[in-house]
């Protein structure tokens, strides 16, 4: 038995020693007196969260997947695992586990998390998934391990961090304009991050915020400090964006936009790209707001962008034009 999960949970809890059972295909569940319980319980109540966990089922080798009402969310179970996320419309989002954590294969406890315990000396990672979001939680054993926690995401998604610290997955969607053959292109929020947090042992908030390096974010924990009890537990969370759901135009696409030099079938082509044949039609009837939008953003000083809105209703039946600037404004 690792003997961090030791630290965790001694002495409330009086270990039972058992052979791993071996699942081919899914992570091995956990038997009574098995940490994996009670490292899954040091991340919720960590977090205060009382939604419920989507169970996974098995799904392939290495491989457990959880339905959750806005798409799917496969977990590779092997060691150094992943977590890929699908929404309704297939778009796929991958986060790979912590570069600094050495983790192994994962364990599923009975409250459905899927625990990856560290190797001695490494920081544990626990995967939740629930119908709202899906967090992956770094739990940090002690001032040894280390600040910088780094999650590869997708090569085609480019994190882009928010003003309140969060941080939006933009993916570039091109398409050619139906009458033209002209390239339309523009940004999609593929998912967002929410802002970050980490607690330790006492409920106490450490100093945490994202970083970017590339096309992965760095959650840095600044938990080697006076007063810290461990573990700390840091937790980037991923959401869908389920209600609202955008496309956002850099400047040059918006000059064209302003300009109507995709045409309405353009803009039309690149809502389908991102939200089907009900959006495209939707943008086809709305051209004329968008470009006189792009307009007003144009020729602002200094310059902004444009951008739609639309909701993911039963019906979509409009968008929202609107300007921006930032750093999606580039």
């Amino acid at each position: 038995m690792h003997p961090k999960f030791l630290r965790y949970v001694a002495p409330a809890t009086t270990f039972v020693f058992a052979a791993a059972l071996v699942l081919t295909g899914g992570a091995a569940v956990a038997s009574p007196g098995d940490p994996t319980d009670a490292v899954a319980g040091i991340v919720t109540g960590a977090s205060g969260s009382t939604a419920r966990t989507v169970d996974a089922m098995e799904s392939g080798v290495n491989t457990l997947v959880a339905k959750t009402a806005s798409g799917k969310v496969e977990v590779d179970t092997a060691p150094r695992g992943s977590v890929k996320l699908t929404s309704g419309a297939g778009a796929t989002v991958s986060i790979g586990l912590p570069r600094e954590a050495s983790t192994g294969a994962a364990r599923e406890s009975s409250d459905g998390s899927i625990v990856f315990a560290g190797a001695p000396g490494s920081a544990d990672v626990v995967v939740q998934v629930s119908n709202g979001s899906t967090r992956i939680s770094t739990l940090i054993g002690s001032g040894d391990q280390s600040e910088r926690f780094t999650y590869p995401l997708s090569p085609d998604v480019v994190p882009v961090i928010e003003a309140d610290g969060s941080v939006s997955l933009l993916r570039k969607v091109m398409v050619a304009a139906p009458t033209t053959g002209q390239t339309v292109s523009g940004n999609v929020v593929a998912g967002t991050i929410a802002v970050p947090w980490a607690r330790d042992a006492s409920g106490v908030d450490v100093p945490t915020h994202y970083e970017l390096d590339g096309h992965a974010i760095v959650q840095v924990v600044k938990h080697r400090s006076a007063g810290v009890t461990y573990p700390v537990v840091a937790d980037p969370q991923y959401s869908s964006s389920w209600l609202n759901s955008y496309i956002w135009f850099n400047h040059a696409e918006t000059a064209t936009l302003a300009a109507g030099g995709w045409g309405a079938t353009g803009l039309s082509a690149i809502c389908a790209l991102a939200g089907g044949p009900v959006l495209a039609a939707v943008c086809f009837a709305a051209f004329g707001s968008v470009v006189y939008t792009a307009g007003v953003a144009n020729n602002s000083r200094p310059s902004k962008c444009v951008a739609v809105r639309w909701t993911n209703a039963l019906v979509i039946n409009y968008i929202t034009p609107f300007t921006y600037s930032g750093s999606r404004c580039n």
